[in-house]
């Protein structure tokens, strides 16, 4: 199959949450990129936003989200066919932990 760099896919699974990770340097354009991870109950993973403002989404299920001495609770949705879901706002130069 011939790799296209419109078109990402996920990792095989390496014991990381990390299941998707496309940035603006490794896709070759200027601002956006898209993470995309996986928990599994009670896991937590924390992340830092340095110079960009992020916003965190769940695709599926529901998590919380602590960004300084804020919590955000995100409902969720069962999969991204079923409904719209919240999201978080991190700004720039935050740190922040997304539970499951």
């Amino acid at each position: 199959m011939t790799q296209s760099r419109f078109v990402r896919r996920g990792e095989p699974s390496t014991g990381s949450a990390v299941k998707v990770d496309v940035t603006p340097h490794n896709a070759g354009w200027g601002w956006s990129g898209l993470r995309v991870i996986e928990l599994a109950p009670g896991d937590a993973m924390s992340f830092d936003s340095q110079g960009n403002e992020m916003i965190v989404l769940p695709l599926s299920g529901s998590f919380v989200v602590h960004c300084g001495p804020d919590e955000h609770e995100l409902t969720g949705r069962e999969s991204v066919f079923s409904a719209v879901s919240d999201f978080c706002y991190v700004g720039r130069d935050r740190s922040a932990m997304v539970s499951s």
